[in-house]
C-alpha cells in the first residue's frame, strides 16, 4: 500500500486519543467524559469552595462566635450550634444533585477552554488584562494625538 504524500505520521502516545489529541496536544476540548481523579477530587474541590462561598454568613456568625469568646473550651461550647450550622448548610449543598451538574459542566467548560488554548485560567485573565491596559493606553494616546 502506498503512503500519500500529505499524510502526517500519527503520533505514538500510550494515552488515550481525548487526552493526548486536541489543537494543542492536550486533550479533546469536545470531550466531556470525567477520569476517576477529576470526579472525585476536582469536581468536589469546585463544590467545597462554591457551598463555602454560598454559606458565607454561617461561616461570619461563626467566627463572630469564636471572637466574642476568649477561652477555647468555652469556644467549643458556646460556637458549636454555629459550627453545625454551617456544616448541615455545606452538606445540604453536597447532596443537591443540580449542584453537582452544575459544578461539573463548570470544570468540563474550564477543562474544554484549557485543552482548546493551552491557558490556564490565571494566565488567560492575566493576558486579557494586558490587553484591556493596552486597549486603554492606545485609545489615550489616539486622543491625545488628534488633539
Amino acid at each position: 500500500m502506498e503512503k500519500m504524500e500529505n499524510e502526517t505520521p500519527k503520533k505514538k502516545s500510550i494515552l488515550l486519543d481525548t487526552m493526548s489529541g486536541g489543537p494543542k496536544g492536550l486533550g479533546d476540548p469536545n470531550d466531556r467524559s470525567l477520569r476517576t481523579v477529576e470526579a472525585d477530587t476536582l469536581i468536589h474541590k469546585l463544590m467545597r469552595e462554591k457551598s463555602e462561598e454560598l454559606c458565607n454568613h454561617h461561616r461570619i456568625a461563626l467566627s463572630e462566635c469564636l471572637k466574642d469568646c476568649g477561652n477555647n473550651f468555652i469556644k467549643m461550647i458556646s460556637c458549636k450550634k454555629y459550627n453545625r450550622d454551617l456544616k448541615m448548610c455545606q452538606h445540604e449543598w453536597f447532596q443537591d444533585e443540580n449542584f453537582k451538574k452544575e459544578m461539573t459542566e463548570k470544570y468540563l467548560d474550564s477543562r474544554a477552554e484549557y485543552r482548546r488554548t493551552g491557558l490556564t485560567k490565571p494566565q488567560r485573565e492575566k493576558r486579557e488584562k494586558e490587553f484591556l491596559e493596552w486597549q486603554e493606553k492606545r485609545a489615550k494616546n489616539t486622543q491625545s494625538a488628534q488633539s
